[in-house]
């Protein structure tokens, strides 16, 4: 299922898997700016994103981090409209490899198709925006957050926690 909202020059397009066509367990949020994508969801929301992406200008993809439920559209994104994503270099390590999930995040979110990125520099400019990159490990290696100052508007991953937050996963991994 995907839902999509814009505010000002950002679109932000929320996805999940619907196990029953109207239920959605667990959204996960892609933002587009000026020819930027801000990750891609997940395995199983990917040709809903393509399909919502057809005519929209992309020029590149930015993956905040590795996790299953950002990195899921990049490989189809790549091969179908032909967008490279940039990351961070331990990112970009954990996007090509398999790794193991819990079995609550593959039933949620599947497995990504293992993809590649270039690494990022401290800045990405596109069409009018500046992006710059913020090194924010703490939720996993290799996150990053955006700050585009100009507008004030922080594009931060998975960093914030709300008043209820949903945990369920430590920084596990077991690399194949």
């Amino acid at each position: 299922m995907l839902n999509a909202t814009q505010v000002g020059n950002v679109t932000e397009i929320r996805m999940g898997r619907s196990f029953d066509g109207v239920t959605v367990l667990y959204w996960v949020a892609a933002y587009m700016i000026d020819g930027i994508l801000i990750d891609t969801g997940c395995d199983y929301t990917k040709n809903e994103l393509g399909e919502f992406l057809n005519d929209k200008k992309l020029s590149v993809i930015v993956n905040t981090h590795y996790h299953e439920d950002h990195v899921g559209g990049n490989a189809l994104l790549a091969e179908r409209f032909g967008l490279h994503a940039l990351a961070h270099q331990e990112t970009i390590r954990l996007m090509n490899c398999k790794y193991d999930l819990y079995p609550y995040q593959s039933e949620i979110w599947g497995y990504p198709e293992r993809c590649t990125a270039d690494p990022i520099g401290s800045t990405v400019n596109e069409g009018g925006v500046s992006l710059r990159v913020i090194n924010t490990p703490g939720h996993c290696r290799g996150h990053i957050s955006l700050f585009e100052e100009a507008r004030g508007i922080l594009f931060s991953g998975d960093i914030w926690v709300g008043e209820h937050p949903k945990t369920a996963r430590t920084e596990r991994m077991y690399l194949r």
